[in-house]
């Protein structure tokens, strides 16, 4: 089975950019895994978050002070996590489910921001996968998404992580990865 591995670093723009490159690849499948600020009470730094639904917040500043009870429009992903989860569980790893919201940038995230999502239930915050969902969807294809907790904005913000916590993070999220691969094969 044809498998290709694309690289696009930390960003919206650039996970857009390659996916409308390969789109002339004739794609079946869309997987991406990278990583989240986890935000549900029971993440923590290296667990596996598998989105079962994306927002994209464009306007922080609308967000808050409109006080929605949840973020609308939410995009669903169509099969659900649950084939990815059970293949990720049935090798002992454990795993979290819920929506993600992507914001245009980290620096935007705010204290105010992050309680207000974790207070609607949103599961993790990224800059990446609601954007990719959305890309997918116009092109017809279903994404799998996976996310590795890297930092709990709500206590433990990126800026505070350790090396050593930044390290096994990092050794979580490979171990994650090829777990993942081994699903989409």
């Amino acid at each position: 089975t044809g498998l290709t591995i694309v690289r696009t670093g930390i960003g919206s723009i650039r996970v857009i950019d390659a996916i409308l490159a390969l789109r002339s690849c004739n794609i079946k499948r869309m997987g991406f895994a990278g990583t989240c600020g986890g935000l549900a009470s029971n993440l923590k730094l290296g667990s596996v978050l598998v989105p079962t639904g994306t927002h994209i917040i464009r306007d922080i500043e609308s967000v808050l002070e409109q006080q929605f009870a949840k973020p609308e429009p939410l995009l669903l992903l169509p099969h659900g996590p649950a084939a990815l989860t059970q293949h990720l569980t049935s090798n002992g790893e454990s795993v979290a489910t819920g929506v993600v919201a992507s914001i245009p940038s980290i620096f935007l995230l705010q204290d105010k921001l992050a309680q207000f999502l974790q207070d609607a239930d949103i599961s993790g915050i990224d800059l990446e996968c609601a954007y990719l969902h959305q890309v997918c969807q116009h092109l017809g294809l279903a994404p799998e998404l996976l996310l590795t907790v890297s930092d709990l904005p709500i206590g433990q913000p990126l800026h505070s992580i350790s090396p050593t916590q930044k390290r096994a993070v990092r050794d979580a999220h490979i171990g994650h990865v090829k777990q993942f691969i081994r699903f989409l094969l």
